[in-house]
């Protein structure tokens, strides 16, 4: 078998003793009989150029097999009889022409072979175009996905990245809904939850009351419910807050020290209420303030007291006798009055004239006990057991002693407010 110049297969008529070289496939430059080694610039080949190799090799393994079968047969020369593999012209297809190159079919295996090799060459150009030339360029495969129009593709593969609400890498789009207390990951829209409500409750608004110095209005925190409060103030003299015992005013004007207040004359000034406003009997507890500015010692000044049949329930006065605020009880509601029956609670100094002060009186109706305050501090306890109901009504400015009304206090009462129990040393703080 003899092999023409330039690599190609030679051919020869069986009945004209010729021989040909049969025709090249072209070839894309660089490819040395698609054997993919360039011979040109040294550039790797592209799929479509080995595809088309493998077919060039293909074929040219084809005309070899082919020539095979018209090669000399055992007693002749080139051209002359039948050898092993000889076959007439007619056999082995179209006959030769002069200088011409008999074409066979190529075979069925051959071109399945071809297809294949092609497939995969261009899947092999696809996958270097997506994915680069070496395993460590993940930047180029982002870009090169989404050029090749796969960026769903690419998208899943950034996502796949990104942290999950606990921290660890998932397979599928991130939760945009981070975990409460987590980061949310950068790009993604979070939603706060709703947290819950605030931990500090609002507290109940304050009661203004009257301040200290006369000069206006200041604000207190709410304390224990009053069962009357009398502010005495212009407009409103003898108005209870509570709105069940308003009280009458006899001979009391108004004046704006400590924010507003009655003015009492020491002769006949009174507020009074119509009926009993505090339980004063055995065994009941009870409390009673007020804000007093006085103005004369030259007697007895009762603030605040309420009626019995004789004598007074209570007395939260100024005691000539003693030169203190006290704090008194007598013993019984059918004798007149004198010292030897009558118990006080005294205050540690004599008062300031004409200076306000708060006074607070609180009976203990189980413990049998009397406590005076002065300004919030406690003064002095005493023991009573003998308390008495005193059924007539509340009086502001005055008390009763053997039937009569005596004791007129001299100056400027405002805030007067009792309370149906023994209020404790913190709460009487909350009152001034």
């Amino acid at each position: 078998m003899l092999r023409a110049a330039g690599g190609g297969l030679a051919r020869g008529s069986l009945r004209r003793g010729q021989w040909s070289t049969p025709q090249q496939p072209d070839r894309p430059a660089g490819e040395d009989g698609g054997s993919g080694a360039g011979t040109g610039s040294g550039a790797e080949p592209d799929a479509r150029t080995r595809a088309l190799g493998a077919v060039t090799r293909a074929r040219n393994a084809e005309a070899a097999r082919n020539a095979a079968r018209v090669g000399d047969g055992p007693g002749g020369g080139p051209g002359d009889g039948p050898g092993p593999g000889d076959g007439p012209g007619e056999e082995l297809g179209d006959e030769v022409e002069d200088g011409g190159v008999a074409r066979r079919p190529i075979p069925g295996v051959a071109i399945a072979v071809a297809v294949a090799v092609l497939v995969v060459g261009v899947g092999t150009a696809v996958g270097v175009e997506m994915h680069g030339h070496g395993s460590g360029h993940s930047g180029a495969k982002a870009e090169n996905a989404a050029a090749s129009g796969s960026s769903v593709d690419a998208q899943q593969e950034v996502d796949g990245s990104l942290p999950s609400a606990g921290g660890a890498p998932t397979s599928g789009k991130p939760s945009t809904k981070p975990t409460a207390g987590k980061t949310a990951t950068a790009g993604t829209t979070t939603k706060p939850t709703a947290g819950a409500p605030t931990a500090a409750s609002t507290a109940a608004p304050p009661k203004t009351t009257s301040d200290k110095s006369g000069a206006g209005t200041s604000t207190k925190s709410s304390g224990p419910t009053p069962v009357g409060s009398w502010e005495i103030r212009p407009g409103a003299l003898g108005a209870d807050d509570t709105g069940a015992h308003t009280a009458g005013a006899a001979n009391v004007t108004t004046a704006g020290g400590h924010g507003g207040c009655g003015v009492f004359n020491g002769t006949s000034s009174q507020l009074t209420t119509s009926s009993a406003v505090l339980s004063t009997g055995a065994g009941r507890s009870f409390t009673v303030s007020a804000w007093a500015y006085l103005t004369s010692d030259a007697h007895i000044a009762t603030v605040l007291s309420q009626d019995g049949q004789v004598n007074s329930g209570f007395y939260l006065q100024y005691s000539k006798t003693d030169n203190r605020w006290a704090f008194s009880r007598v013993l019984n509601d059918t004798a007149v009055p004198s010292n030897a029956t009558t118990v006080r609670a005294l205050s540690k100094a004599a008062p300031a004239l004409s200076t306000w002060t708060h006074l607070v009186g609180v009976y203990d109706g189980s413990a049998g006990r009397m406590t005076l305050y002065v300004n919030s501090v406690a003064q002095s306890s005493a023991a009573y057991t003998s308390a008495f109901a005193s059924n007539g009504g509340l009086a502001i400015g005055r008390g009763k002693a053997n039937s009569k009304q005596l004791d007129w206090f001299s100056g400027e009462i405002n805030d007067v407010t009792v309370f149906s129990r023994a209020l404790s040393a913190s709460e009487v703080q909350g009152l001034a």
